[in-house]
């Protein structure tokens, strides 16, 4: 927004707000939003030729929030344009609030596009794709009316008359009115008949001499009945043209109505599968991330119970070479214990025996004293 276009003095105190203006009862006479031309320079012009109310082009929410550049070259005004509608393309409450509160100072109101139709704005989720988003939209009104102060700031929303054509009330008022067709065509195509029947009648060179020769004036009264039978074949004529022209719109809307709301019913199922496929390969990828590490944890378990029984493994090694150690030290130890316990028993054999050969020495000796 360009300073030098704006003045102090807000928009709403100079002139009446834009809905007293339609409940006035009089031609309010309205610029709508065209793109690149909708500027202040055309709006100045257009108010010359009394138009009562201007749109801005339409303006997306975002950049004009975020970027100081995009306010200055996409919105200027001054204090003669007015009243103004600014016209805004959002897809975000906050953004098209604190929007909304920018231009609040110099505008009668904003509006919301839910009709454009361009390629790039439905790829950005503006335009006509938020009349498949109605909580968003209701959303969105809902924070520019609490974020904006002035309660006679108006929040308009711009949608297509193509969208009319979706009602299912179509599809029932056809039926009906399909007999009513048949049956007025019908009665047009007796009385288009009926009218030629008179026409020729009354135009034979033969009945007017008849007529003539019998009574004087019967020959203005054939032509008054010629005239009335051609407007008759005139009006029949082209009332079975306008009707046949009639059904055929109607079955035309009709079709457009069926195919829309077809059309409608497939992008809703096209949505819910698109949802669904997206949930499914996130819920696969968490699921991937979850076994990915599910399998690093286990790996690591099984390491760290590897690494333990090796450790298990080498520690009952060496005490069982411990025990080897001790066992072989035991066996030695038993068998010099053996083999000093033979040696003493043979010399306790030994003993005896000289024991013995000393007491049979003395006993000997004895007899001898």
């Amino acid at each position: 927004m360009k300073s030098d276009y704006i003045q102090t003095t807000t928009c709403q105190e100079r002139r009446k707000d834009p809905i007293e203006m339609f409940h006035s009862g009089q031609l309010v006479k309205i610029c709508a939003p065209m793109v690149r031309y909708s500027k202040l320079s055309f709006r100045t012009l257009v108010r010359k030729y009394d138009c009562d109310l201007c749109y801005t082009p339409m303006i997306v929410a975002a950049d004009f929030v975020r970027s100081a550049k995009a306010r200055d070259s996409e919105f200027t005004t001054n204090q003669g344009d007015c009243p103004l509608i600014v016209q805004f393309a959002a897809n975000d409450a906050r953004l098209l609030s604190d929007a909304a509160r920018i231009v609040c100072p110099y505008a009668n109101g904003i509006d919301i596009n839910c009709g454009c139709p361009q390629r790039w704005a439905l790829a950005e989720g503006y335009g006509a794709c938020l009349i498949n988003k109605p909580e968003l939209v209701r959303d969105m009104v809902k924070q520019v009316r609490n974020q904006v102060e002035n309660p006679r700031f108006s929040v308009s929303i711009k949608i297509r008359w193509q969208k009319i054509f979706s009602f299912s009330v179509w599809g029932k008022i056809a039926s009906f009115w399909n007999k009513a067709f048949l049956t007025i065509i019908i009665l047009l195509i007796v009385l288009f008949l009926d009218a030629v029947r008179e026409v020729r009648k009354y135009s034979s060179t033969h009945t007017i001499e008849k007529s003539s020769a019998s009574r004087p004036a019967a020959y203005e009264h054939t032509q008054m009945k010629l005239f009335r039978s051609q407007r008759n074949l005139y009006i029949s004529g082209f009332s079975l043209f306008f009707w046949l022209v009639l059904r055929r719109l109607v079955t035309l809307i009709t079709q457009l109505a069926k195919e829309l709301s077809h059309k409608g019913v497939l992008k809703h199922q096209a949505e819910n599968i698109n949802q669904a496929a997206k949930k499914f390969m996130e819920e696969n990828e968490r699921l991937k991330r979850l076994l990915k590490n599910y399998g690093k944890e286990e790996e690591h378990i099984l390491e760290a119970e590897n690494k333990k029984l090796e450790e298990d493994k080498e520690k009952l090694k060496t005490e069982l070479k411990k025990a080897s150690d001790a066992l072989s030290k035991a066996q030695n130890d038993v068998m010099i214990m053996k083999m000093q316990s033979e040696r003493l028993s043979k010399e306790y054999d030994r003993l005896l025996r000289e024991h013995s050969e000393l007491q049979d020495r003395a006993g000997k000796d004895k007899k001898c004293l």
